[in-house]
């Protein structure tokens, strides 16, 4: 009996660590308790089977290397920890980062002295489009809620979205004049204005500041990434939605640091978003080991953080080459402040023109999707503010300002030209 002893306790510490994780997915702090587990199970196994040659030997090493993923994960959860300890701001300590839109109780809410009907996730978007889409013609208002840590939940905002006929954010002052040099903006929540009422989404500012000189367009989904952008080029939906090609287009993608993780996951229903054929076996690693399994790990972020930029880079590439075959149009990266700086390096590498919101939010200090930066970025939720978004609208402005005066003087010496004849 007591030769099973040590099998059973071996067995036993394998499961546990196995069980530890299936039971907190999204915790951070079990990962050094698994990998001490997993150690002494292997070390464990090596003295049981010590009279086989070098077992021993093998089961230290592989012991003395989790004991150091032990020690490494400590320090860099207590790296990350410290350094948002130090600065101000609200933690995202929410289970699971629950957060819904709140379609409960009545159907309509008053606002403005107008009534409007509350919408729900379910009635936004088109159905089987996996949130690729919204439903035309709609508008109303979006209530979210967070769960918090006692079980209450808190209405994060309450914000009137309107959605065009094509299934995007309606855009004011769109002219009739379809000819007019279009500017074309991507991206996500950040960009569609998750949380802000239509008057207040950056695009519709560029759009007041510049109606009757350009045509705009807003492309931003929640939820998306590079591998929806590309998508979007790809299919008929900005043809669908009015854009014409060579109009002298410029296109703006406004990045978030968690668009490199977003490329590798499989919700939605663009076939951009899996990966191509000889890149299986790496999204297998990606998606199956370090997203299922290894995630909120600080020591897979850093080995896998090459592959996702590998990936992220790719699609924005091929997005990028599309757009000046298509539209004639140059892209632009709007980089926001929560942007890691090898995601930076690898856009300055690849030749991307960079627009740095972070010089228009110097005291920006939060992290997305951990922690909130309350000067910027709405309480418990993290998407930016209206006055964030008169930020970002300010920076687009006084980056295409010099394109504008060209336009400006070029219309007026052909005016003086007719003048002459």
């Amino acid at each position: 009996m007591k030769k099973y002893i040590l099998p059973l306790v071996i067995l036993f510490l394998f499961l546990s660590a196995c069980f530890i994780r299936l039971l907190s997915p999204g915790v951070a702090a079990v990962w050094p308790f698994i990998y001490a587990l997993l150690g002494t199970a292997v070390l464990l196994t090596g003295i049981q089977l010590r009279n086989k040659k070098y077992f021993l030997v093998v089961s230290q090493v592989i012991f003395a290397f989790f004991i150091a993923l032990t020690m490494a994960e400590i320090f860099f959860q207590s790296k990350i920890r410290g350094e948002l300890r130090s600065e101000n701001g609200l933690y995202m300590t929410l289970p699971g980062n629950r957060i819904w839109w709140d379609c409960s109780g009545s159907k309509t809410v008053v606002r403005n002295g107008r009534l409007l009907p509350l919408l729900s996730g379910t009635e936004a978007y088109v159905p089987g489009s996996n949130c690729m889409f919204f439903n035309p013609h709609i508008h109303g208002i979006h209530r979210s809620r967070r769960l918090l840590d006692d079980g209450k939940s808190v209405i994060t905002f309450e914000a009137e979205y309107t959605i065009n006929e094509h299934g995007f954010r309606k855009v004011p002052y769109l002219s009739k004049q379809p000819d007019l040099p279009p500017l074309l903006f991507f991206g996500d929540s950040f960009t569609f204005g998750e949380g802000v009422n239509d008057d207040e989404v950056y695009v519709n500012l560029i759009s007041e500041k510049l109606k009757g000189c350009r045509n705009i367009y807003n492309y931003g989904i929640p939820g998306r990434d590079p591998a929806d952008f590309l998508f979007y080029l790809k299919s008929k939906c900005l043809e669908r939605s009015g854009l014409k090609g060579n109009l002298n287009a410029r296109a703006f993608y406004l990045i978030i640091n968690d668009h490199k993780y977003r490329v590798i996951h499989t919700h939605g229903n663009s076939e951009y978003r899996y990966f191509s054929g000889k890149d299986k076996a790496a999204r297998f690693i990606c998606y199956w080991l370090r997203e299922r399994f290894l995630y909120k790990s600080a020591v897979s972020d850093a080995v896998f953080n090459k592959i996702y930029n590998r990936r992220y880079l790719l699609y924005l590439q091929e997005a990028k080459a599309i757009l000046a075959k298509k539209y004639g149009s140059d892209l632009t990266i709007l980089i926001y402040p929560d942007c890691s700086g090898d995601m930076i390096k690898e856009l300055s590498a690849a030749g991307f023109k960079l627009l740095f919101l972070k010089k228009y939010m110097p005291e920006y200090k939060g992290y997305h999707a951990r922690k909130i930066d309350l000067k910027y970025e709405i309480p418990y939720d993290g998407h930016p503010t209206p006055a964030t978004h008169k930020l970002i609208a300010r920076a687009v402005l006084e980056y295409l300002a010099p394109v504008g005066q060209e336009q400006a003087t070029d219309a007026a010496s052909n005016s003086k030209g007719k003048a002459a004849k």
